[in-house]
């Protein structure tokens, strides 16, 4: 995936216009179905350590011909300096073309066919996803460069912007937030009609974004900037400009080693700083009833005399 990122970004720095990548690296995408056509195996190591699927942590690469190099560890054991191999558990091939599994010295596992047939057909879905983003045009778009999710369920990473690039097990949930790229699919006609040609009867949108070390096209429906959100928050929550004396003091509940500031009352609104105060801090406190789980404070700082006001949770509070 790090590698879709380099790709995406560098592009900024030569043209407005660029392809969706040169290269995709996709077997995140079809990790559901590649641990679990491993996992049926007879490998060895895995049987002797009784590794199953949840333990089961792999590691891909493409070689020449196509074939799947597949590095397996066990999630249970880390290394360290004095065990660097701990949680190793070799090396196994996986053959698309026949649907097979040998170990490294090219003799044929068992396993169960099936799940190979489910990564087989993943891995035929993102090759396709791979040809679409390379035939796809970008330009460059100045937005809003943050967005949070909002609604009640999960969003889905896609690796092109189709219904069937989805991704078997990437996804963000309500109140993540995730970073624009700085991309869209280019407006001019012959884009679009290519695009409209393949997206066949999907009518979700799409937003080129990253959330930690991933970055692919991501639901836009319930996507919303987050400047919006923690407007539309501030607005909602009545407060404005308030007198000295709707303070009263209060500390930093014990059981909060850190106390974060929000630049709004709502989750997607974490000030991008992470600036925080401890337990037993005293700060002023807008005496109002918390709204939607956050309160107004003010903090002097004892030794600077910085104040920082914003929101934070009203549970941290005491």
């Amino acid at each position: 995936m790090l590698k879709f990122v380099l790709v995406i970004l560098s592009g900024m720095f030569y043209t407005a216009t660029a392809s969706a990548t040169d290269r995709f690296e996709f077997f995140d995408y079809c990790s559901v179905s590649m641990v679990n056509m491993v996992a049926s195996s007879n490998q060895p190591l895995m049987i002797a350590e009784h590794v199953g699927a949840k333990d089961l942590r792999i590691e891909a690469e493409e070689d020449d011909e196509s074939n799947v190099m597949l590095q397996l560890f066990d999630r249970r054991k880390k290394s360290t300096p004095d065990t660097p191999g701990a949680g190793h558990l070799g090396w196994v091939t996986y053959h698309p073309a026949k649907n097979i599994l040998t170990d490294i010295n090219d003799e044929q596992l068992q396993f169960d066919p099936q799940k190979g047939k489910h990564f087989q057909q993943c891995l035929t879905r993102m090759r396709e996803c791979q040809d679409l983003n390379q035939k796809l045009k970008l330009d460059a778009t100045i937005d809003f460069p943050r967005y949070a999710l909002t609604g009640k369920s999960r969003a889905w990473f896609y690796a092109a912007p189709v219904a069937q690039c989805r991704s078997e097990s990437i996804f963000i949930v309500p109140g993540d937030i995730v970073s624009r790229t700085g991309f869209s699919i280019a407006r001019d006609e012959e884009t679009q009609k290519f695009y409209e040609s393949v997206r066949g009867n999907d009518s979700h949108g799409y937003l080129l974004a990253g959330y930690g070390d991933y970055v692919g096209w991501i639901e836009a429906n319930h996507l919303e900037a987050v400047d919006l959100v923690c407007n539309d928050a501030r607005d909602k929550s009545g407060l404005k400009n308030p007198a000295p004396e709707e303070f009263v003091e209060r500390k930093v509940a014990q059981t909060q080693p850190r106390l974060y500031f929000y630049d709004a009352p709502d989750k997607a609104c974490l000030r991008e700083d992470n600036s925080f105060i401890i337990a037993d801090d005293k700060v002023q406190m807008v005496n109002r009833s918390a709204y939607a789980g956050f309160s107004f404070v003010r903090y002097t700082h004892p030794v600077t005399h910085k104040v920082t006001e914003g929101w934070v949770l009203a549970s941290g509070l005491k």
